[in-house]
């Protein structure tokens, strides 16, 4: 399996409709083209109501794949905060996206974004302002 490191920080504000959302990409330490890739075009936060009536917000991410390779899983960090600055909700190594068995997964110059209630749920978060995605890694 190659690994390939992606690129790009979505930062968003998340105040139901994403407002503007700035991509912030840095160097790859491979050459454009080498495994597979992924850029970040957006991050939003949403509420969803679960079966039950409860209501989650939950933090999506659209990406393309831009690598030579498809793209079968990425995993990344997110980082939320609340209307006082802070951080209220933050993980490392989260999967974000996972290809389904017997798939390719996401080809290049294919675009990613993620079904409503598929995100990352935010459990106890009541007010997100702002969310950040980091794409920590990305495998074929």
């Amino acid at each position: 399996m190659r690994r390939a490191v992606a690129t790009g920080l979505v930062v968003a504000l998340a105040t139901g409709d994403i407002a503007a959302a700035l991509v912030a990409s840095r160097e790859a330490t491979q050459s454009p083209a080498a495994g597979p890739r992924v850029e970040l075009s957006n991050v939003r936060t949403e509420d969803w109501t679960e079966l039950a009536g409860q209501v989650l917000k939950m933090v999506y991410a659209d990406w393309k794949s831009v690598g030579d390779r498809p793209v079968r899983r990425v995993t990344a960090k997110v980082v939320v905060l609340g209307a006082d600055g802070k951080v209220v909700f933050a993980v490392e190594g989260i999967v974000i996206y996972a290809a389904p068995a017997g798939t390719v997964g996401v080809s290049t110059g294919e675009a990613f974004s993620k079904p409503t209630g598929e995100g990352v749920p935010l459990p106890g978060v009541a007010e997100a302002t702002l969310s950040a995605i980091e794409i920590t890694g990305v495998s074929e």
